[in-house]
């Protein structure tokens, strides 16, 4: 399911959601599903890790979001994406984006 929402994926605060983190990898599910609006491949980098937040899913009840820089191929234009792995979706396709296969929920 495609998101309606321009900033969701796009902002800290309204981050893609693929928890509870116990479902390792589903965050690598969903970006390798992700696709360019014409259908094109993406890459994609993790940059790192920001913005604390509490969390009843994580053993220490805090968590953070994981920052993935994205670019479209054949584009030089690259967009941050952040995804919480510790609060429950289920996630959706950012606006902008399409996805190759199904996304876990």
């Amino acid at each position: 399911m495609t998101s309606r929402d321009p900033d969701y994926g796009f902002t800290k605060e309204k981050p893609i959601k693929v928890g509870p983190r116990l479902r390792t990898g589903v965050h690598i599910l969903l970006l390798n599903a992700l696709r360019g609006p014409q259908g094109q491949p993406l890459e994609y980098e993790r940059q790192g890790a920001c913005c604390e937040f509490p969390s009843v899913h994580s053993p220490l009840g805090l968590g953070l979001l994981d920052v993935y820089r994205v670019r479209v191929d054949g584009t030089d234009q690259d967009r941050l994406i952040y995804v919480d792995m510790y609060e429950p979706g289920p996630p959706q396709i950012p606006v902008g984006f399409t996805q190759r296969g199904a996304l876990a929920s």
